[in-house]
């Protein structure tokens, strides 16, 4: 007869909510608990311990600390143990040090209740020596995190705009395929366009809607690569053509209609083209500081814009290179291209 393996869940509630809050994600705890300890896996759950950190009980913090209080009388109705830790205040925000009490209790219950499997619920790496400690003991030790995936440019995009005009913006974005995109952006009635991806897929479907619908183009790439020395080099660049045409994404290079035909192509090609700027040896917070500071600029452009201060007539395109941390400015002029089948026929138009 199989035995099931005991189980002690310990959740850091702070570092969990808002790992799922910068990821645009939701936290079901009864789902977290449900799967933890799944009767079918052979496990028998001992406690699910929810820690949770509280704002001192202070006028500024009163929001924060009702959030959290109800959160606890829910987790408690819900069969969940839960530990309050009363927070400081530090300067105009506060901390609460759960980690330490959740370290210290997981020692502590260890001993006592001997489980054969402790559950961190934390994407918290101070933990890391709590989880060697326990192994030393014989505890098996699984550590349950929010999945990261990359934060889209056009998220970046769409998080920095709203917090410079929270009342005078619309910002409609489709992380999702180009196709879509097209029967969701109404383009007639977009006063600027972002194409935030390093799909030329994409940006070609992005740019013909722009010139179509006679709008401003912003175009937010980046890419990494590795050196021979192993050492990556990334790049961010930002690019926005000039609107009665003279040049466009496919004058500057930014649209390579050969990846743009693959990465439209079929399921069964499909593994003929690269994910550019997507390597598996660069860790993932080098993909969200290059689209960090790649949506940034382009937020900053965009104020430029609509202040008036750039004046964008003949178009601007400017790459960031990294480790150098150099900024250059293409000469515009250069990119222009009467021939250019996108936007050479619009030049004659508007000319």
């Amino acid at each position: 007869m199989k035995t099931n393996r005991r189980v002690l869940i310990l959740a850091d509630s702070d570092n969990t909510f808002l790992s799922a809050q910068s990821f645009n994600r939701k936290v079901n705890w009864l789902q977290i608990r449900d799967y933890l300890a799944n009767t079918d896996e052979g496990r028998e759950l001992i406690e699910m311990v929810i820690y949770v950190g509280l704002p001192p009980a202070r006028e500024r913090f009163i929001e924060q600390r009702k959030t959290k209080e109800k959160f606890i009388y829910w987790a408690k109705s819900n069969g969940f143990l839960v530990v309050p830790k009363e927070g400081k205040a530090k300067g105009e925000d506060f901390e609460t040090n759960i980690d330490i009490v959740m370290a210290m209790d997981a020692v502590e219950l260890a001993l006592e209740i001997r489980p054969d499997i402790v559950v961190l619920v934390t994407g918290d790496s101070d933990f890391a020596y709590l989880a060697e400690k326990l192994r030393r003991r014989g505890i098996r030790v699984e550590v349950a995190s929010v999945e990261q995936s990359p934060l889209y440019k056009v998220e970046y995009v769409k998080q920095f705009i709203e917090k410079i005009y929270p009342t005078h913006s619309e910002i409609q974005t489709v992380p999702s395929s180009i196709e879509k995109a097209l029967t969701l952006v109404d383009g007639m009635a977009s006063d600027l366009i972002v194409v935030a991806t390093d799909n030329h897929h994409s940006r070609q479907i992005a740019q013909e809607l722009a010139l179509q619908s006679m709008r401003p183009l912003m175009s937010l790439g980046t890419h990494i690569e590795i050196k021979f020395n192993r050492l990556p080099r990334m790049y961010c660049r930002v690019t926005v053509p000039p609107l009665g045409g003279g040049w466009c994404l496919m004058c500057g290079n930014i649209i390579n209609l050969h990846r743009a035909a693959l990465e439209s192509a079929p399921q069964e090609i499909e593994h003929l083209a690269t994910q550019g700027g997507y390597l598996e040896t660069i860790p993932d917070p080098s993909v969200f500081w290059l689209n960090s500071i790649c949506a940034s600029t382009g937020v900053g452009v965009i104020q430029g814009m609509l202040s008036g201060l750039m004046n964008i007539n003949l178009g601007l395109d400017w790459i960031y290179e990294f480790p150098h941390s150099k900024w250059y400015k293409t000469d515009t002029q250069s990119l222009s291209n009467p021939d250019c089948y996108f936007c050479g026929s619009l030049s004659e138009v508007v000319s």
